[in-house]
């Protein structure tokens, strides 16, 4: 049998060179609540498509190699996924807040789902201003000129995918003459 020059199905090598072999398989994540039955039951639903592609090197190739390679995929594994709750109690609206120039204000983030916080945090551009707890976290400060449109984030100290963000609007003061 000739070998192909592009297939998944054959591979051809020279005994002594390196090979790969290419597996392609197609598979898909159901999803159900947590308190239902295993995830194939009735109530699952197909959350999404997926195709994974290995690639399995073989170096120094004898003839002794030559054969059929399977690849298995022998169980199902399932995530648990859970929801943190995280919001800014002084947020003017999704994804801002709003603060005056010299006068004091406090960026509060709360929690109520702690149970899966370990310890909460504020921070901008990578640096720490406040730490908490795992059910709240404040930074009381006096704005000024600079902190306008500055992005703040609660993000909890050791799980970073819990997180959010806002900007910060700050109004000036004029002064009048």
């Amino acid at each position: 049998m000739p070998c192909p020059a592009h297939a998944t199905e054959h591979v051809c090598a020279v005994k002594g060179s390196s090979s790969i072999l290419t597996f392609i398989m197609k598979g898909s994540v159901h999803y159900r609540k947590i308190n239902e039955a295993h995830y194939l039951g009735r109530k699952s639903r197909r959350f999404s498509n997926f195709k994974i592609h290995i690639d399995h090197h073989i170096f120094d190739v004898p003839y002794t190699d030559e054969g059929y390679y399977m690849c298995y995929v022998t169980s199902a594994v399932e995530v648990k996924m859970l929801v943190a709750n995280l919001w800014f109690t002084n947020q003017t609206d999704l994804k801002t807040i709003i603060g005056e120039e010299a006068d004091e204000m406090e960026i509060h983030c709360i929690s109520n789902t702690e149970q899966y916080n370990t310890d909460l945090k504020i921070e901008t551009n990578g640096t720490v201003k406040a730490t908490g707890d795992n059910k709240s976290v404040s930074y009381l400060f006096i704005p000024d000129t600079t902190d306008h449109l500055t992005i703040y984030k609660c993000v909890d100290s050791t799980h970073s995918s819990i997180m959010i963000e806002v900007k910060l609007i700050i109004r000036f003061k004029y002064l009048s003459t």
